[in-house]
């Protein structure tokens, strides 16, 4: 099998990823969950990760998600398209006022020290790219 790679002035982009993007907060320094009184909000995920580092090296990227049209979503395009990276083939689902349908996941991450790891809690049932369904996107 051999494979035709494109050359770059035949591509828009060199690199599209597709995954999910969460929120993650994280108490100030090292404190605990349970005891912290604030949480800093952080945008990541594993495929949005890799093309929002590789826009910050000057490559053209661009991310495909489904998110959730209301001010989390629009954190997490926002810290895209700060970066550089093409946005503009996320699909976007209504809110419903709840989470109860779609919703952008969330992670509280407990940043360790020493000898105590780091600690993560995950919220991600129901993300609007969890209900993803062949041919959504081109």
């Amino acid at each position: 099998m051999s494979l035709k790679i494109k050359s770059q002035l035949e591509c828009q982009l060199d690199l599209l990823s597709l995954g999910e993007a969460m929120i993650r907060l994280s108490p100030a320094g090292h404190q605990r969950i349970e005891l912290a009184p604030y949480f800093e909000a952080y945008v990541g995920g594993g495929e949005y990760n890799v093309a929002y580092a590789l826009s910050r090296y000057g490559l053209r990227t661009g991310w495909v998600s489904r998110l959730v049209n209301n001010r989390l979503g629009a954190l997490i395009k926002n810290h895209a398209r700060a970066s550089g990276m093409e946005v503009s083939e996320i699909l976007w689902v209504l809110y419903d006022g709840s989470g109860r349908n779609h919703r952008i996941g969330l992670n509280f991450t407990e940043v360790g020290i020493g000898v105590r790891p780091s600690v993560t809690t995950y919220q991600r049932g129901d993300t609007a790219i969890s209900h993803i369904k062949p041919g959504e996107f081109d």
